[in-house]
């Protein structure tokens, strides 16, 4: 089972469905009127819905992890989208042009679908593009506890004080204004 939960509320999900791209999963229906989901998306669905049957004797644990991950406030969530090496790189090692962040909405729904959580509570951290020697597309994800945060905390625990410097607007609670 591709599930690895780790200690301190951390998740890892290593073989799910690689969704299809906004541009192929949404179509504009007769006289524009209505944006509808394409055989792409319909197929996409079905393929974690598969996904989730096939993990059925673990899919509970997973689901009470996810939210006991929740608990605290966000999920964090990352996203590595693997495709195999020509589709990420041509010959000669040059990358090639691959839009993954128009693939994350589907996701995200199709996650919380999975998990039981909804996705208002998804709070996306990171987003990368990767090869592998493989055949098949997939994306692996990485869930972990984050709690709700001002802007103060996030720039104290990140330590860009002095690069975030006088370019913060008045009124933030930050800099010398």
């Amino acid at each position: 089972m591709p599930l690895n939960k780790q200690p301190n509320a951390e998740l890892f999900i290593g073989d799910f469905p690689m969704p299809p791209s906004w541009n192929q999963a949404k179509t504009v229906a007769r006289y524009g009127r209505q944006i509808v989901n394409t055989k792409a998306a319909n197929d996409f669905e079905k393929e974690c819905k598969v996904w989730a049957k096939k993990r059925a004797p673990h899919l509970q644990e997973l689901r009470l992890t996810a939210k006991e991950i929740c608990a605290g406030g966000y999920m964090s969530v990352s996203f590595w989208f693997c495709f195999p090496r020509e589709k990420l790189l041509t010959l000669d090692g040059s990358p090639k042009t691959i839009d993954v962040s128009n693939r994350i909405k589907m996701l995200e729904d199709r996650l919380a679908e999975v998990i039981e959580v909804d996705d208002k509570f998804f709070q996306l951290e990171s987003c990368e593009k990767l090869f592998h020697s493989g055949a098949q597309s997939f994306v692996v994800i990485r869930l972990r506890s984050s709690p709700i945060l001002s802007l103060k905390e996030r720039i104290e625990v990140s330590g860009f004080e002095k690069m975030l410097s006088g370019l913060l607007p008045p009124g933030c609670g930050l800099g010398p204004h």
